[in-house]
């Protein structure tokens, strides 16, 4: 095509024109959120009832829930016009083009928003409402289709993007100008104002509206080829537009050839390209089912735009209101400006997006965006359930208010005895309570709403102290405000000390979601489609969008009824996380995809088979960490709880810690032969499965015995993955990222150790211990539920493959489907069955019996240094430095987890960096330092630590004589009282003569249980009346001065422990990082095993490690407390230090280093000296991968190898 002078203009002209439409966003939003903030001024203007309110709220805001259930039957206008609009559209944009269908949108807009700022009558506000219903049903249809159909491949994805983009801007403009109009006195032409404020874009439009050329696909069906070319023209550079007409052509014969597959015909269609010659008819929804491409297309359409509203995105909205005010808000036009924070979050998002669309994909975006959505939406779940847990208690009778004055009100009201969380729920009720009062848990009462004559008062009680004087018939000089100032009145919300965590997950949720699942559905539904079904296919996707937004806001008010709000929110982020498998899965990338090639793409199959990188197929498998790590640790929180429940002795609380370590270590050691046997990636998954059997015992469990099956079946899946996981991933990683993410592995079970700390500080609050400890169990099975869609995606290990003779799957991992790649497989396949799994084997080849010595003895002086005791003990040492308070305690004991976590990322950058050596020598080296430290620091308390002198005979009066005489405790000192499991020390440490004060006393006992931060008599014994706040047993000793100290002794060089244990454990984390308080698993040592074995004994390796692992934590961890009885706590930690040192030597002349060399070529290594000489890791060796094979022969065992590259081929 010749070159035009007007070609550039027309280029820029077509660009205004497609800006010009997609302004068309800003009306929709707008109108849909201007009445929101109007309502609190149209509701007095209209005298309007709850029924008319919500009719009204909800045309205006699709996102906003009924605020009872009987609303919930009334069904929004706007959602009623929207919906069939949008089905209509399809046909209509069909039938008179996709210029004429904007139009008519534009008209429902215009005559929609005049009627709504002029109504005079609330039936002329709800007509004027269907009217922008219709309008927005038919945008939200025509516009995309459009834009795709007019847009260059490479600007598609931001065109399309500024659509929804606008409408956030739309949306938070809209609750800007509603908060800056309320300044305005006259309050009749405020709400008209901010109704019409946002129509000024539509008058726009209607001037722009002839110059705007109509879709060149609708001009083609419409045999109208030569308008469709010269607007094609107008839009295309001269290399493109050749293809342009050609597929013009082809836009024309898929319309033909669609319709002659459902209706039979005379004759042969004819198509003729040369000029408006073309004869056809269109299909309708039926050939769009019938047709493969158009139903995959339809299915992701559809499904995404769903996804977006079970993102849950309705109710995040929903309550933001309440959660404005749950921050202190109170006045309706800061609550305004507040209330436009959610949109202009939204706005920010979209905008972030639209450019990530382009650079990072569709698919990529979507898929993080709604990762991300659903742990913004879990932690909005968690915050409610502290917010719930921690609510005040109806602990007032408002009936006694001005010496009875209420009574009759009171005596009938429904609300009454309902705590602040209960109270929420009910729409006629609202919580008053007293926040700057001394007891101001005692002061809350659930009252019922103000409610008389027609008038409806949320913000007022209906009597008592939180009534509005101006609504009261009582005389008080005051007339504005509450009968008693300093009183408070909630609303459908409790505040609390943690108000703040759903607000700042709001946020964080809104923040993700806007940035991939806000615009990109509608950027997908516009380009998905075939050409001749897109205006359907929109049509179908925007009804489904309008319709699950009107499902979930008004279900919300019921589900959060029946299962809590926090229940609803966690439904939602559950939801969210199975969304995110299913677009990974089924979700393809249309970024720079021609529109006409997109069709291509939906004839592949339905599992969408992007390129499989191994950062993603190892992130699938050493999640497994996590639940290893969760589960390991978690008991030490919900011991605190289960002993009082259960009422457990010393035998049963070791029996339900220890039995995973003993079941771990059984099946650790199984797991080799298992593997050998089905496959790494067939363990893999029975370890998930396994995982959640036992969360699911342990979380259900009424008794003991079911508690220890489920511990025991976790220790199961923990043995399994350990020796698995670490062996699968080295087989699968490349040399230079194979050390890196190795400790990931560990580095995930930090993790989870981290997440079982927070979780059961976090839960400890709960008022029903039950359900804490049950949650406690249940919640770290959430990411094995969400790897278990990760799993069907990973390959099995082409090892394990090579060892069955499988040598077309084996090829494959060699990105090999020729002759050549399976003659690599038979190679593979030779190599690997040299030698088979069997015990005497391995210990009879010198290279083996070697990585078997190097690798068991990494683990186990990785045990001998301590690291199980140093934990065993630290929450004496966290008691040591001042800390009584139980659930303060829990938050400090998930500081290893933070040290483990921060080391562990340290190490998986350093370990390509530094090496595996060098990390375990000097890793050994800081932690015998910390070592030391903690020993002289144990020995300087023993050799401080107070008498006993202080007689608690002698306490009020002799009373407790006949227990005095009785008790063997009373004869130690505090350090020797440390050590007996029966005796705390009880002293005054503000006596003036404090180091008298002293004595050893018996712990108390009642009823079978025994509680140990209470002296069975004396001053440290318990009140007859204890007193438990928001959950929290509270210590209230017959002396409020003194304190008990039990397994520890507090004295002016307690700090130094602690600093020793902090020492330790940041030198232990770096090298020898570990997952668990009660089952340690290294991070670079597991690395070094992984790596150490050949590939026939690699799982039988894996498992002899583990064994010896689990074996010497057992071994370390049962003779602690024997040990530290016979040699002393300080002697105990000089031994473990100088059993560090003898490792460190050890492992300085044996240990190899392994960084950077293949997992073939390190066999070569071991057949050198025993003795580590660093000059062995210079020689050059060859990998077998980077040869192909010519020849191949079978019967002779003999295999000729020639190596290719593309300068040269030589004989391997």
């Amino acid at each position: 095509m010749p070159n035009t002078p007007g070609r550039k203009g027309s280029n820029f002209a077509s660009l205004i024109y497609l800006i010009v439409i997609v302004l068309t966003g800003f009306p929709i939003g707008y109108h849909i959120a201007a009445l929101s903030g109007a309502m609190l001024i149209v509701r007095e203007k209209f005298q309007l009832s709850n029924q008319w309110q919500e009719s009204a709220n909800k045309i205006s805001n699709l996102r906003i829930s009924l605020q009872t259930v009987s609303f919930q039957l009334l069904v929004s206008s706007t959602v009623f016009a929207a919906a069939p609009a949008t089905l209509f559209t399809g046909r209509l944009s069909d039938a008179f083009g996709r210029k004429k269908t904007m139009l008519l949108s534009w008209i429902f807009f215009a005559i929609g928003a005049i009627a709504c700022s002029v109504a005079n009558t609330k039936y002329v506000l709800l007509a004027g409402r269907i009217l922008l219903g219709i309008g927005l049903g038919i945008a939200c249809a025509a516009i995309p289709p459009y834009l795709t159909e007019m847009t260059r491949a490479h600007l598609r994805g931001i065109i399309l993007n500024l659509f929804p983009l606008l409408m956030t801007l739309g949306e938070w403009l809209a609750g800007a100008f509603a908060a800056a109009f309320s300044y305005i006195e006259n309050t009749d032409a405020s709400w008209r104002l901010m109704l019409s404020a946002g129509s000024f874009l539509i008058i726009f439009q209607f001037f722009y509206y002839p110059f705007i050329p109509e879709s060149p696909g609708w001009l083609a069906s419409k045999n109208q080829m030569c308008n469709s070319c010269s607007t094609g023209a107008a839009r295309c550079s001269d290399s493109e537009m050749n293809r342009r007409l050609s597929n013009m052509g082809q836009v024309a014969h898929q319309y033909q050839d669609e319709r002659l597959r459902n209706v039979s015909r005379k004759g042969k269609p004819s198509a003729v390209l040369n000029c408006c010659v073309i004869k056809f008819e269109r299909n309708g929804f039926i050939a769009l089912l019938k047709s493969r491409e158009g139903r995959k297309a339809l299915i992701l359409g559809c499904s995404l735009q769903l996804i977006q509203q079970l993102s849950g995105v309705a109710c995040v909205l929903f309550y933001s209101g309440s959660i404005a005010k749950m921050s202190g808000v109170k006045d309706n036009t800061i609550a305004m400006w507040f209330g436009s924070l959610p949109a202009l979050t939204n706005f920010i998002g979209t905008a972030i997006g639209t450019y990530l669309v382009e650079k990072v994909g569709r698919r990529s975006t979507v898929i993080w965006s709604t990762a991300a959505s659903s742990a913004g939406v879990l932690f909005m779940g968690i915050g409610f359930s502290l917010i719930a847990s921690t609510s005040m208690r109806a602990g007032y009778d408002e009936s006694l208010y001005l010496n009875g004055t209420f009574k009759a009100l009171a005596a009938n009201d429904k609300c009454a005895l309902l705590g602040c969380d209960a109270c929420s729920y009910e729409s006629i009720c609202g919580f008053c309570y007293l926040p700057q009062s001394q007891d101001s848990a005692q002061s809350g009462a659930c009252v019922s709403v103000y409610q008389k004559g027609g008038i409806i008062n949320p913000n007022s009680a209906l009597y008592g102290r939180c009534l509005l004087s101006e609504l009261s018939n009582l005389n008080f000089t005051r007339k504005s405000g509450f009968l008693e100032p300093s009183a408070a009145f909630d609303y459908g919300y409790c505040t609390t000390s943690y108000f703040w965590i759903p607000i700042a997950a709001s946020i964080v949720f809104l923040l993700v979601f806007a940035l991939g699942l806000s615009g990109i559905p509608w950027t997908v539904n516009g380009e998905i489609y075939p050409n001749w079904a897109r205006s359907m296919g929109n049509s179908a996707s925007s009804f489904v969008n309008i319709f699950g937004c009107l499902v979930t806001t008004l279900t919300f008010l019921s589900l959060s009824t029946a299962i809590t709000r926090q229940g609803v929110y966690y439904l939602y982020a559950a939801l969210t996380a199975v969304s995110t498998g299913y677009l990974y899965m089924v979700l393809p990338e249309t970024k720079g995809v021609g529109i006409d090639d997109i069709e291509v793409l939906l004839q592949g199959p339905w599992i969408y088979k992007a390129k499989r990188h191994c950062t993603f197929i190892t992130a699938a498998t050493v999640m497994m960490g996590f639940p290893i790590g969760y589960n390991s640790t978690i008991v030490s929180g919900a011991m605190l709880i289960l002993r009082e429940q259960f009422y457990l002795n010393s035998l049963w609380m070791q029996l339900i810690t220890g039995i995973i370590i003993a079941a771990a270590t059984i099946f650790g050691l199984l797991a080799g032969w298992l593997n050998e046997l089905l496959g790494r990636k067939k363990l893999i998954s029975a370890s998930c499965i396994l995982f959640i059997i036992g969360a699911v015992l342990t979380s259900i469990s009424n008794g003991k015995q079911i508690l220890v099956m489920g511990r025991f079946v976790q220790g199961m899946a923990a043995g399994i993955a350990t020796t698995t996981v670490p062996a699968y991933t080295a087989e699968l990683a490349p040399v230079h990222l194979r050390g890196a993410l190795i400790t990931l592995f560990p580095l995930c079970m930090s993790i989870g150790q981290l997440a079982s700390g927070i979780s059961a500080a976090s839960l400890s609050y709960l008022e029903n211990g039950n359900i804490s400890w049950r949650l406690m169990f249940a919640l770290g099975t959430l990411p094995v539920v969400a790897q278990l869609f990760l799993l069907p995606l990973i390959p099995e290990s082409k090892e394990w493959l090579a060892s069955k003779t499988q040598a077309k799957r084996t090829a494959a991992h060699y990105g090999k489907s020729s002759v050549a790649g399976e003659a690599l497989g038979h190679a593979k396949i030779k190599t690997t069955q040299a030698s088979k799994w069997q015990l005497p084997t391995s210990v009879s080849k010198n290279e083996t019996r070697r990585s078997l010595l190097i690798g068991c003895s990494v683990l186990m002086f990785q045990q001998l240094t301590g690291v199980t005791c140093v934990m065993f003990y630290y929450g004496s040492i966290v008691k040591m430095s001042g800390v009584r308070d139980r659930s303060t305690t829990m938050w400090l004991a998930s500081l290893p987890g933070i040290i483990s976590l921060l080391g562990g990322a340290a190490s998986t950058y350093l370990i390509e960096k530094c090496g595996r050596r060098n990390l375990i020598l000097w890793s050994a080296g800081g932690s015998t330092v910390g070592l030391i430290i903690m020993g002289v620091g144990f020995s300087l308390i023993a050799s401080t630590s107070l008498p006993s002198l202080y007689k608690e005979d002698s306490f009020v009066n002799g009373r407790f004589d006949n227990f005095a005489e009785k008790d063997f405790c009373k004869a130690f000192s505090c350090d020797d009282c440390s050590y007996q499991p029966d005796c705390g020390f009880c002293f005054m440490p503000t006596a003036r003569n404090a180091s008298s004060s002293g004595s050893c006393v018996s712990v108390y006992r009642s009823g079978g249980s025994e509680l140990i931060d209470y002296a069975a008599y004396g001053r440290c014994s318990p009140k007859l009346k204890n007193v438990t706040t928001a959950g929290k047993k509270e210590i209230h000793y017959v002396n409020p001065k003194v304190v008990f100290d039990y397994g520890f002794c507090s004295t002016s060089y307690s700090w130094v422990p602690v600093a020793g244990s902090l020492v330790f454990l940041c030198a232990f984390s770096v090298g020898m990082i570990y997952p668990s308080t009660k089952k340690r698993f290294s991070g670079v040592p597991w690395a070094v095993n992984a790596e150490l074995y050949p590939t026939w004994a690699r799982s039988m390796g894996a498992s002899a490690a583990t064994f010896v692992n689990c074996v010497f934590c057992w071994v370390t961890a049962s003779t602690f407390l024997s040990l530290s009885t016979a040699i002393t706590r300080q002697g105990l930690f000089f031994l473990f230090a100088s059993l560090s040192t003898t490792g460190s030597i050890l492992m300085y002349l044996i240990l190899p280093e392994t960084k950077g060399i293949s997992m073939e070529d390190i066999q070569a290594l071991l057949k050198h000296s025993w003795i580590w000489n660093p000059r062995y890791s210079s020689f050059h060796f060859g990998h077998i991968d980077d040869c192909v094979i010519h020849i191949f022969f079978q019967k002779t065992d003999i295999v000729c190898i020639t190596h290719y590259s593309e300068r040269k081929t030589e004989l391997c």
